[in-house]
């Protein structure tokens, strides 16, 4: 109804589709939640006939004004009914203003004036709401190693809505306390959502970094991240503890250990490897000497590595270890005769360190004290002029080089040397000696012969054999002047041979028949056997090489020998042995040893000998076989250069009991002569020096 009182009938059309969209420089506005803002829209009001202009955003419809020919036909349709809304302006001349107040992220959005009847978009403004950013996230492109150069990234998201609002968000970087610090370490991308931190440093593990986020718009909000750190790799950095290189050390003492540390993130291993060998020691950072010997002088090298796989990152230190030692004495001598003017004797020392202080020179005969000291304190070499026979004897030389050694702490180190000045070798032949009383003349011959080694055994055979036993006899012959051991030998293959039987001769004289019986054999087992003689001055050679075999069974044996002999005979001949001069022998009494429990025991790492001859051929070789004379044994350091320990244990407790041992080498150089006179089960120990690598040695005249 007009205000003429008519009543008139519209009708609307509306189309589905609208044929136009926003003009692309419509307004916009940013408003944060709680706000207000007056959004103008503007159109020409179209004057032909029947039109309405509604306001929508999206699909919620905030105005609708109904015109007839250009004219409001209804004044109650102006308004806003939507809640936290106003409408105002010149409506009737197209000027629309809508005032929102208390603005929610649901309001956001276009706002667009259509012409409802011809499907017009007529004007457009946009409304966004802002948002807080998401919290910030940082990460970095690695786990940087010190030196490199890490990438550390800020990202955040907007909350902003319409999310089409084309912000763009700005970072800042605050670093130890400085907001963006200006470093020529550090380098920021054009929005500073990156910073390139260049050489990284240990200490950058430590720095607290922190980033915010703000879109770059007015009142615009802004969000920070919580605290990050750089994981910085670092190390290793070695460093040895309780050691400095050279780190010197005495053989036989206790030593601390050595420590290898490492400064390292996020962990390193510490590795000691020898290098001589290339071989690892341990695997942990400690390096344990114990009780360290000379052949673990050399230098050591810690290898300390970072756990972190694709840094590859070692470093190392090598730590030389010099073992002191007192030195390994020996005499370097020859025998002589008595036509020779001179000879000389050389006292030689190896030990770490490599200077010597010498003793004087001591002579002894054998089985006598003391004959001289020969002045020459602090020489290493005894020059002997005019030799004569007394020059024989025992020669001892001591050197020291400050070192002691273990376990005794002693620091003068002996070894000594038999030298045998013979005599004139033309007072040696046979002689007639004429033997006459008042009834009858006899004439004898007489073979003048020196002292030296015994003569090789003859007619050596085997007589008996069966399951597990051979019986073996021999001839002894001329036994150098002193009283001989033959020892037999046996072997399965000929090449090693071992001592099967050992015996002394009865009485001082030749032409004496021998038998022994080879007992616990295989049966059924081929065996060489072979014998030799000796004495204090030497070794014979050896006889043929005989060979026989042990039955099967019992009651299968083999009697006689597979190879005679001659087991008698007579000679016409006296043998005599020209003595040109005495030589005493001072039985040497050995310093005993206390032990916690006095029972005979091995020393550990050593060769125990045979009163025969037991090899020591090269360092590292380890064997054992025991005499059978009442527990006597001797014991040669497993290294077969340094010394030996002659040890007796036997009878019942205050059972008194004597013993004596000598040790000599094939050129008959006597290296010891002992005697044992203390109470049973007490140890009596020594030490011999000067004993030669790869050389046979026999321990003789043993008696308990």
């Amino acid at each position: 109804m007009n205000k003429h009182g008519s009543c008139w009938i519209f009708m609307i059309l509306v189309k589905s589709v609208l044929v136009q969209s926003c003009p692309s420089a419509s307004p916009y506005f940013f408003r944060r939640p709680g706000d207000q803002v007056e959004i103008k829209l503007t159109t020409t009001i179209n004057t032909n006939k029947v039109k309405t202009y509604q306001i929508w955003n999206g699909n919620t419809r905030y105005v609708s004004v109904p015109f007839y020919n250009g004219f409001i036909y209804d004044e109650t349709e102006v308004n806003c009914p939507m809640t936290n809304c106003e409408l105002s302006g010149n409506v009737s001349n197209g000027i629309f203003i809508i005032t929102l107040l208390d603005l929610q992220a649901t309001t956001a959005g276009t706002f667009q004036l259509k012409e409802i009847n011809d499907n017009v978009i007529a004007s457009c403004s946009t409304l966004f709401i802002i948002g807080p950013p998401n919290t910030p996230t940082i990460s970095s492109n690695k786990d940087p190693f010190v030196g490199e150069t890490v990438t550390v990234t800020c990202k955040s998201t907007s909350t902003t809505t319409p999310s089409n609002h084309g912000l763009r968000m700005l970072y800042n970087w605050t670093i130890s306390g400085q907001i963006n610090p200006v470093e020529p370490r550090y380098t920021y991308s054009a929005s500073r959502n990156q910073i390139d931190i260049s050489n990284v440093r240990k200490t950058d593990n430590v720095m607290v970094m922190k980033c915010s986020a703000t879109e770059d718009v007015n009142d615009g909000y802004t969000s920070e991240t919580s605290s990050f750190t750089l994981n910085v790799v670092y190390g290793p950095d070695v460093t040895m503890i309780n050691a400095t290189s050279p780190f010197i050390v005495t053989e036989g003492f206790t030593t601390s250990d050595v420590a290898c540390t490492s400064d390292c993130w996020p962990e390193c291993t510490n590795k000691w490897y020898n290098d001589t060998s290339n071989v690892i020691i341990t695997n942990k950072g400690r390096l344990s000497l114990g009780r360290p010997n000379r052949s673990q002088a050399g230098n050591y090298t810690c290898v300390a590595e970072n756990t972190i796989a694709q840094n590859n990152k070692h470093t190392s230190a090598t730590l030389e270890i010099v073992v002191h030692y007192p030195p390994d004495v020996h005499v370097d001598s020859e025998n002589a005769t008595s036509d020779d003017k001179v000879i000389f004797l050389k006292c030689i020392a190896k030990g770490v360190p490599n200077h010597y202080t010498y003793n004087n020179w001591e002579q002894r005969w054998i089985g006598s004290n003391l004959v001289r000291n020969w002045p020459s304190k602090g020489l290493s070499v005894l020059n002997l002029k005019d030799l004569t026979y007394e020059h024989s004897g025992v020669y001892t030389c001591s050197a020291s080089n400050g070192v002691p050694g273990s376990p005794n702490a002693i620091t003068d180190m002996q070894a000594s040397a038999y030298i045998f000045i013979k005599e004139n070798a033309n007072d040696m032949s046979d002689y007639t000696v004429r033997i006459k009383n008042d009834f009858k003349q006899t004439m004898l011959l007489i073979d003048v012969k020196p002292e030296g080694p015994p003569t090789i055994p003859t007619q050596f055979a085997l007589n008996n054999v069966d399951q597990n036993a051979i019986e073996a006899s021999w001839l002894a012959e001329f036994n150098g002047g002193f009283r001989q051991t033959f020892v037999i030998q046996i072997s399965i293959d000929e090449i090693h041979w071992s001592n099967a039987s050992i015996r002394t001769e009865d009485t001082d004289r030749s032409n004496d028949i021998y038998r022994l019986t080879i007992s616990n054999l295989d049966h059924s087992t081929t065996y060489f056997l072979r014998l030799y003689a000796f004495n204090e001055l030497g070794l014979s050679g050896f006889t043929s090489v005989l060979q026989a075999t042990t039955s099967d069974t019992q009651d299968h044996a083999s009697k006689g020998a597979l190879i005679g002999g001659i087991v008698g005979g007579c000679t016409s001949m006296i043998i005599a042995v020209l003595v040109a001069s005495l030589l005493l022998w001072r039985r040497r009494r050995a310093i005993p040893k206390e032990v916690e429990n006095p029972m005979c025991v091995e020393a550990e790492s050593t060769i125990t000998q045979t009163p025969s001859f037991a090899h020591a051929t090269s360092r590292g070789e380890t064997r054992t076989e025991r005499t059978t004379i009442d527990d006597l044994y001797a014991v040669v350091d497993k290294n077969a250069k340094t010394s030996g320990i002659y040890t007796n244990c036997s009878g019942e407790p205050n059972d008194k009991r004597q013993g004596s041992t000598k040790l000599i080498n094939h050129a008959g150089l006597v290296y010891a002569d002992v005697v044992f006179d203390k109470p049973a089960l007490e140890q009596e120990q020594f030490t011999i020096h000067g004993l030669e690598d790869r050389t046979e040695y026999a321990q003789v005249d043993l008696a308990i």
